[in-house]
């Protein structure tokens, strides 16, 4: 895959991110915040979990994975259900905002992380 490749992946990426953001706030409203963490996760789920079976991606190591949960539980549980209860108290503009300044974060946080190794 070229660079156009990836530039219309990251573009497809950004359009998603953005429609699913505008429907959260639109969903804020009328359901609670844990339905709306555990509909999105089922459903990422629903999508990755063929995809990685398939693809016979290679699974954490066992002692790995108490961190592995721990994360998931944090991000998948935590992060969505605040994230969900932000969009029912502000627009759906400042909250993807946020989300994409949360999402930069490795990137500028990475080369310090690999400079102190």
């Amino acid at each position: 895959m070229g660079e156009w490749g990836g530039v219309t992946i990251a573009l497809v990426s950004s359009c998603l991110g953005g429609t699913a953001a505008a429907i959260t706030r639109y969903l804020a409203g009328n359901t609670d915040p844990i339905t709306l963490a555990i509909l999105r996760w089922a459903i990422g789920f629903c999508c990755v979990l063929p995809a990685a079976l398939l693809l016979r991606a290679r699974w954490p190591q066992q002692r790995d994975l108490p961190a592995v949960a721990a994360l998931g539980f944090c991000f998948f549980g935590v992060f969505f259900v605040l994230y969900n209860i932000a969009m029912s108290y502000t627009t759906a503009a400042r909250a993807s905002l946020a989300l994409a300044t949360c999402r930069s974060t490795p990137w500028w946080s990475a080369p310090y992380s690999a400079s102190s190794r």
